[in-house]
């Protein structure tokens, strides 16, 4: 605990969450203990306070109370009606001190905190793959699962991600809710507006720790810090071509160039 206002700290590794109450941490502790006594009656889903249980079942009756008043948008709970009103305002209180980057919201700042220690604490049962959040892992582990839980009203296309309904809910809308500063642009997602902003800017925000590279995103920077943790390169067998990862490999052997470099060296063996 803290001075002056008390604070309770998940005493949990790889945590560290502080909470306002001592009910609200033991709530919060129970998540890490996997103890869900709310049962959802429409699905197999469970719960650790009735609360979310009863936020959930807006999934199912498709309720959405807290309309934005700026745009169309509706969503689940106040919270993230909170958040999603920085995008219109631009608002990002949330700040890195270890990088230039800002966030809209205190959990997408811990994970990307993340990216700079290295850390990765949450481990895929199928394939072993660690994640930063655990957020991150349960989308992920659809791509075992092939779980699309995320339907468009509108069509008949489903999602795994809610992010990838509600850019694709656009398509539909024509809405284009993000709007760069110094141009004007406007844009469906923020991730195409974060790309288009780097058309503007020479800034290069990321530097690797090993070799000094620098990126203008961060997920070009963790890309490139697996190069450095292969220890033995890929070659193709037909070209000698060589590849810092074995993903680059494979979608050389699947590339035209290698087709056609198979299919010359097969005709030099028929023809000595």
């Amino acid at each position: 605990m803290s001075s002056g206002a008390t604070k309770f700290v998940c005493p949990y590794e790889f945590c560290g969450a502080v909470l306002r109450r001592k009910q609200i941490l033991q709530i919060h502790m129970l998540r890490h203990e996997g103890v869900k006594e709310f049962a959802c009656q429409l699905c197999p889903k469970r719960f650790v306070t009735a609360t979310c249980l009863k936020t959930h079942s807006r999934v199912h009756s498709r309720e959405k109370p807290y309309a934005c008043a700026v745009c169309p948008a509706s969503f689940l709970t106040s919270s993230i009606l909170t958040v999603h009103m920085r995008l219109h305002t631009g608002e990002k209180p949330y700040v890195c001190e270890e990088c230039p980057q800002r966030f809209r919201n205190k959990s997408n700042l811990s994970n990307h905190m993340r990216t700079h220690t290295g850390e990765r604490p949450f481990l895929c049962s199928k394939c072993s793959i660690r994640f930063t959040s655990s957020n991150a892992l349960v989308k992920h582990e659809r791509t075992h699962t092939g779980e699309k839980p995320f339907a468009c009203d509108e069509c008949d296309r489903s999602f795994a991600q809610r992010g990838g309904l509600i850019a694709h809910k656009r398509t539909h809308s024509g809405e284009k809710p993000y709007e760069c500063s110094t141009c004007s642009a406007r844009f469906a997602q923020s991730s195409s507006l974060n790309g288009h902003k780097l058309t503007h800017s020479d800034e290069m925000p990321f530097g690797c720790s090993t070799c000094g590279r620098k990126f203008k995103r961060s997920r070009s920077l963790s890309a490139h810090m697996i190069t450095h943790l292969v220890k033995e390169p890929s070659s193709c067998k037909i070209c000698s071509e060589t590849f810092s990862r074995k993903g680059f490999l494979e979608r050389h052997l699947k590339s035209q160039k290698h087709k056609r470099n198979e299919q010359s060296t097969c005709s030099g063996e028929e023809n000595p």
